[in-house]
């Protein structure tokens, strides 16, 4: 729909961004304003997605654990697979083991690991991982 073109035309996260919005309050949802470029088109979505979660009988704290349960926190990126190969190669198995056991449980929080959910930095973003790797 209308936000996920918006999101793909602004090169948005989709993870890290649908994470976020289930972070918010309804009431706050002007908070991620500043995550558009094309902020009245962003404004036009967010207006009827208040609207809607109005008409909805479930508050924020319910409506986070359902997006939570959908999106997960974490993903293999790219760049986190890439690093956790070099580091292999070189006889450092901790970033597999770590990535391995965040992956299970993708939609914790693991507090611990919030580096490994950030989106990829620019060296990252364009990476690519041949299943020979």
């Amino acid at each position: 729909g209308q936000l996920l073109q918006l999101l793909a035309a602004e090169r948005r996260d989709y993870h890290d961004f649908f994470r976020r919005l289930g972070n918010v309050a309804a009431a706050e949802l002007a908070t991620l304003d500043d995550s558009f470029v094309d902020r009245e088109r962003w404004r036009s979505w967010r207006t009827g997605y208040r609207q809607r979660l109005a008409m909805e009988d479930r508050d924020d704290s319910q409506r986070q654990a359902a997006m939570h349960a959908v999106n997960p926190k974490f993903v293999l990126r790219n760049y986190l697979a890439q690093l956790a190969i070099e580091k292999a190669e070189n006889g450092d198995d901790s970033l597999v083991n770590t990535l391995l056991a965040v992956l299970q449980q993708p939609f914790a929080e693991h507090p611990a690991q919030q580096a490994l959910a950030a989106p990829p930095p620019d060296w990252g973003k364009q990476l690519e991982i041949s299943c020979s790797s």
